[in-house]
């Protein structure tokens, strides 16, 4: 069995029949499931092709999509497009011919299944404008804090950063962009958080770099990594746990490679990735546990993929979420869910536990609320609910602990200085957070509910 440390890559995949693609982005979207976009990349062609990836069932997706767009705003004409996600809304970042503009995807609420979804990615895009952004390429967005941050390449070689923020289902506030300390960049930026850090992986003339951030404007380089001499990429997140930063890149011979880190100083477990591409690479952390790499192929111009299985990580394994009218409740398949969560063992938004007989399951929702049910009918909540919340975890001092991507504590049972106790669901409808030495030190009281 694969390692924590030691990640196994399944050999790579064609998703579907597309052709003629450029670079691919990738953000985790709507329930947990990842929306890839990507330029076609046929002369004088315009379009913006999406397809939406299931990472509980690891190899589904849902079939290219071309993005419906307004003739008259003159997008897609230079670069690859950005996908990101912010407080229930996806945004899609294009080139306007020398400037930026972006489009909105509202949280469908009233979606229940990957084609209802699907039909809001042409329904809802209107352009605007993003101010400034100077013939703009291979932009990349994360989220820092409560901002949507964009970083991009300028036509001198410079990145630039621009931020926004905005209430559920309002538009983007975007601030003019900012020259940042990267310079001499030739390909990238790709970035990400770990520990309240932007990280960003940039190629200077070949040589990758990664540089850590507390701001996105000011970078210190911390890493070249020895021997990554490539033409291509890089691409960088954060592993399935939030524990741990993983690099991805194609080396001159298009060979792809990646290497972690659980600090952003030390970088380990350096090893070739099944697959070949003539493009730069894209790279997501899955809610159900896995890493998913998406590349133009090397021999072709068809997307590929690869993922490795989710018990590389210690993160428990999801069950797909309800195609209902549940919404973000229970989902309708309880069968095979754990009924524990033991010391340091994590549930990302969309995970869950069930009683062993399934009548009762605890979720973490993707709306941040935990909440216990019977069938589909609540009999306990945490009231948590906020968008910005990253995991809840049983840790290793008996506390169990709800955190936020700033990785600040926003829930708990309070139960700390009880090292090595677990959460379980019971079939008498409680779930209780119990002491090694098997003594209850925290439930629900839902057992006569």
């Amino acid at each position: 069995m694969p390692t924590q440390t030691q990640a196994t890559w399944k050999n790579d995949v064609q998703i579907g029949s597309d052709a003629s693609i450029a670079a691919v982005s990738l953000a985790r979207v709507w329930r947990g499931y990842i929306l890839s976009a990507y330029k076609d990349n046929k002369k004088g062609s315009q379009d913006v092709w999406t397809n939406l990836f299931d990472p509980y069932t690891h190899q589904k997706w849902f079939g290219s999509q071309e993005i419906t767009v307004d003739a008259k705003s003159k997008a897609w004409s230079v670069m690859p497009p950005a996908v990101g996600y912010l407080n229930l809304n996806t945004f899609l970042i294009v080139s306007q011919g020398s400037s930026l503009g972006y489009y909105t995807i509202p949280y469908p609420a009233d979606a229940d299944s990957p084609d209802d979804f699907k039909k809001a990615l042409v329904a809802v895009f209107s352009p605007i404008a993003i101010t400034d952004a100077d013939t703009a390429t291979r932009p990349a967005l994360v989220n820092f804090g409560d901002q949507l941050m964009l970083l991009y390449r300028t036509s001198s070689g410079h990145v630039n950063m621009a931020t926004a923020s905005t209430a559920a289902g309002s538009p983007l506030n975007w601030q003019k962009p900012v020259a940042t300390t990267f310079t001499s960049i030739t390909h990238g930026p790709s970035v990400t958080v770990l520990n309240n850090n932007l990280f960003c992986a940039v190629n200077q003339n070949g040589v990758i770099y990664v540089g850590k951030s507390a701001d996105g404007i000011n970078w210190a380089p911390i890493l070249e990594i020895q021997g990554a001499s490539s033409v291509l990429g890089p691409a960088i997140s954060v592993d399935p746990t939030g524990t741990k930063s993983i690099v991805l890149w194609a080396a001159t011979d298009e060979t792809l490679h990646t290497i972690e880190s659980t600090d952003g100083v030390v970088w380990t477990n350096s090893q070739a990735f099944p697959g070949q591409t003539q493009d730069s690479p894209a790279l997501m952390g899955s809610a159900a546990g896995i890493m998913l790499a998406v590349y133009r192929a090397s021999d072709n111009d068809s997307l590929f993929y690869s993922n490795t299985e989710s018990d590389v990580f210690n993160v428990l394994p999801l069950a797909p979420p309800a195609t209902s009218n549940q919404g973000t409740s229970a989902t309708a398949t309880t069968t095979n869910l754990p009924s524990r969560l033991n010391a340091n063992q994590k549930l990302l938004p969309g995970g869950q536990l069930a009683s062993p007989d399934g009548n009762y399951v605890f979720t973490f929702q993707t709306d941040g609320n935990i909440v216990l049910y019977n069938g589909g009918t609540p009999i306990w909540a945490a009231n948590t609910n906020a968008t910005d919340l990253d995991y809840l975890i049983m840790q290793d001092d008996g506390n169990l602990v709800l955190y936020d991507k700033q990785q600040k504590a926003k829930w708990a049972t309070k139960t700390d200085k009880h090292k090595g106790a677990y959460l379980t669901v019971q079939d008498d409808g409680n779930a209780i957070v119990i002491s090694s030495d098997e003594k209850p030190l925290w439930a629900t009281k839902t057992d006569s509910a």
